[in-house]
Parts: structure tokens; sequence; C-alpha cells
């Protein structure tokens, strides 16, 4: 009986670990070894309606987040941005501050509100309907 005590016990704790809406449940990794690495933009979603071959254009949206907080932004003109990123507000956002290779401000801040996040896949919903997926490079 104390065994299954003790398992039940450890699959609540399981059950309730997930950090972001959409997954995953469990996780070894932590939130900032699965965000560093190359993503690019797959899917652009507006209020659900896959909208990614008119957004993108044949064109690419990349993020390089690496582990010193330094990160680089390819937009969809190709423009390289440079700046630092963090994780903050429970491990759900993520705050990218950014100036040109100018030193002139291109994105003070920008929020990549995560609801999905494992080391292939990255999602970001945002309060007016659309959705970025990316994929890890």
């Amino acid at each position: 009986m104390r065994k299954i005590s003790f398992l039940l016990l450890i699959a609540l704790f399981f059950i309730g670990c997930g950090k972001f809406e959409e997954g995953p449940r469990i996780s070894f990794l932590s939130v900032k070894s699965r965000v560093m690495g190359e993503w690019t933009l797959e899917k652009y979603l507006v209020d659900g309606d896959d909208m990614s071959e008119a957004y993108l254009n044949g064109r690419t949206e990349e993020f390089k987040f690496q582990a010193d907080n330094v990160m680089e932004y390819k937009t969809l003109s190709n423009d390289v941005v440079e700046g630092n990123w963090e994780i903050e507000d429970d491990m759900v956002l993520m705050e990218l501050k950014m100036t040109t290779p100018d030193g002139l401000p291109y994105i003070e801040q920008d929020t990549l509100p995560l609801v999905r996040l494992t080391n292939k896949e990255m999602w970001a919903r945002y309060e007016n309907g659309i959705e970025k997926h990316f994929s890890a490079k």
C-alpha cells in the first residue's frame, strides 16, 4: 500500500510539472537549455488559420539564442539584429532587447509568450491571435 501511495504521489507531481500550455508535460532539460540554439519560423497562424505562405513569401525568420544570453535575429528582410535575451515571468516569456549593428534601437523590447517548448519545437502565442511555430535548425 505504501508503494502505491508513493507512486501515486510521484505521478501527481509529474502531471503538474508542465510549465507550458501546449507541453511538454515533463522535461528534464531546463527552459534555458531548451531555448538555446537556432530556430526557424515554420508556421505563422492568425486566429488558427495557417498564413505561413503569405507571411513568409519565400523568406525566413530566424533566432539564434546563445548560452551567454546574446542573440541574433534574422528578420524577413534578411537584416541581422543582435541583442540579449532572458527568461522571465515563471519562465514563460522571453524578453528580447535588440540593437542594429550600428547601435541603433531596432526593437526595444519584444516578447515571445511561449506555449510550447521542447528541444525541437518552440511555439509563441500572442494576445492578438497570432501564433508562431519555430523548429530547431
